[in-house]
């Protein structure tokens, strides 16, 4: 239905008459006022208008006159297309374009989340927080625009981006413990190779090592220390003889002291890594020894003590 609206222009303050197309009277004068009008009247007409007697024009959009300078410009400025097309967009009855923030909002923290889930065990405290408030932001965008005709394609990438970074910052987090797991046992493997490797040959020496009696070893140091360390210091070796004291040091570490001879205020103190060894030792017990020289300090130390014999 036409309507003839009257009102003065915003700018110019002329008074002017436009033909709107519209479906009531208040439809047309806020498309009138849209228009640039002040609208003062607003009548309903047709092709035969019964109040004039006259035919009445065919019905234009109105274009106020800023934007016909805008339009008949040789090279138009943005802010003038801008309200080009906000006139052509009233005229049509459109409404301007939506924005959904939410789904923009999610986009962003999907993004972020997605960059710190790359990070190894950072990504996995930042990347999880970020990502569930995306996702919540994503699926309330969702809501949002099927509701009320929003845009929803940012809502989907914030959504499933968000998603997409829990489950790479757990991947990520998972492989590296998984590799950690890998190379804490190959370690321990290979501890435990070697220990066994070193006890083998151990063994395969206590064999072919010399024995010394307790009094021989005390009397290396005795006449030189120099030439004790010489001749004695981190070799393996046998020490024999019986039995002084069984006891532990200052820092609690299990010792075994053989007899010396007379006049001598040095022994030969034997220091074992497993104290069950020497449980059943008592003053006086004849026992051979298999360990490693020391050296000197106070007594002959021997380290890393084992029982041959009893």
């Amino acid at each position: 239905m036409k309507w003839e609206v009257t009102g003065a222009d915003r700018n110019s303050g002329e008074e002017k008459t436009v033909i709107i197309e519209a479906d009531n009277e208040e439809s047309a004068r806020r498309r009138g006022n849209r228009a640039g009008l002040m609208v003062s009247g607003c009548r309903a007409i047709d092709n035969d208008d019964s109040v004039s007697g006259v035919t009445a024009p065919a019905a234009v959009p109105y274009q106020p006159a800023n934007v016909k300078r805008a339009v008949s410009s040789s090279s138009p400025s943005p802010q003038a297309a801008a309200v080009v097309h906000g006139v052509a967009a009233i005229s049509a009855g459109q409404s301007a374009p939506l924005k959904n923030g939410w789904g923009i909002a999610s986009v962003i923290l999907a993004a972020i989340a997605f960059v710190i889930a790359l990070v190894p065990c950072i990504g996995l405290i930042g990347a999880i927080p970020l990502g569930l408030i995306g996702g919540i932001f994503g699926v309330v965008g969702l809501i949002i625009g099927y509701s009320y005709g929003r845009p929803v394609i940012a809502s989907w990438i914030g959504a499933v981006g968000s998603l997409a970074a829990i489950v790479l910052a757990l991947a990520i987090t998972s492989a590296l413990g998984s590799g950690i797991a890998a190379a804490s046992k190959q370690a321990q493997a290979a501890q435990q190779a070697a220990q066994a490797a070193q006890a083998q040959q151990r063994a395969a020496m206590r064999d072919t090592v010399a024995v010394y009696t307790a009094d021989q070893v005390v009397n290396y140091y005795a006449n030189n220390e120099v030439a004790g360390d010489n001749a004695l210091k981190g070799k393996m070796l046998k020490v024999e003889g019986d039995v002084d004291r069984v006891g532990k040091d200052m820092l609690n570490n299990a010792y075994v002291s053989l007899q010396h001879a007379p006049g001598t205020f040095r022994s030969v103190q034997c220091f074992f890594n497993d104290p069950s060894q020497i449980g059943s030792l008592s003053s006086g017990s004849h026992a051979v020894i298999y360990g490693r020289c020391d050296g000197l300090m106070g007594n002959v130390l021997i380290k890393d003590c084992e029982i041959i014999s009893k």
